[in-house]
């Protein structure tokens, strides 16, 4: 089947952009460059500042993608839904919530940091902050970024269960971890997929999805997120 490509944005180490602009996103390591909140949410949000790194990750990529697609605040007229890939997941978050378990026989556990070890809170905050009311759900990550949650938005689109999905990869490894591990990425990638677009003309990116296999017009595989961002295709 048809899928358009109607609306992307990532944010990393090398800066933040949307689909809309032409750019292909840059990966790397170390600390994120995010988007100031003004230009993110219509107005403040009162958690955003507690979110851990991981979240506000996702939370932000989601906000600049749905502006890219032209998606404005509180005008979902249909279910969209979520499915986010990640590698390292919240094991920064469950470091430091572990570390504030070992004194006092766990007395001084931090409530705040408990929210956020469990990889799915990224999608609660984005269904309250986007009303997002289809299928949501994370699954592992591995050597073709994003290519795992690109494929599952796919596949429940062609269920039939939703027509729109927001497919990503959100990464935030522990700012510790030894530099000998394979693939120490920060950031987030998103894209927004639709099997009925208002106006085909008007969208650049299509791909072909059947039984697994994702296709750009060009007829080359999608073998990562980022391959829909090339202004070439």
């Amino acid at each position: 089947m048809d899928i358009w490509i109607t609306g992307g944005a990532w944010i990393t180490p090398h800066g933040f952009g949307c689909m809309g602009e032409g750019k292909r996103p840059v990966l790397g390591t170390g600390s994120p460059v995010l988007p100031p909140d003004r230009e993110l949410f219509p107005r403040p949000h009162p958690r955003f500042g507690r979110f851990d790194m991981y979240t506000r990750l996702g939370c932000s990529a989601v906000a600049l993608t749905l502006k890219d697609a032209g998606v404005k605040d509180g005008e979902v007229c249909e279910p969209i839904g979520m499915v986010v890939s990640s590698l390292y997941e919240v094991m920064e978050t469950d470091i430091a919530y572990y570390q504030t378990t070992l004194e006092q026989g766990g007395v001084l556990s931090s409530p705040n940091l408990f929210s956020y070890t469990l990889p799915v809170i990224v999608l609660g905050e984005c269904a309250v902050l986007f009303n997002l009311t289809g299928p949501t759900f994370c699954v592992g990550e591995n050597s073709r970024l994003g290519i795992s949650a690109l494929q599952n938005a796919a596949s429940v689109i062609a269920s039939g269960k939703t027509s729109r999905m927001l497919a990503g990869w959100i990464d935030s490894p522990p700012v510790n971890m030894a530099v000998t591990e394979a693939r120490l990425f920060t950031g987030a990638v998103f894209v927004i997929l639709d099997a009925t677009p208002g106006n085909v003309l008007s969208f650049r990116t299509k791909m072909v999805y059947d039984k697994g296999r994702m296709v750009l017009s060009n007829g080359r595989d999608v073998t990562s997120l980022t391959d829909l961002f090339d202004p070439k295709e």
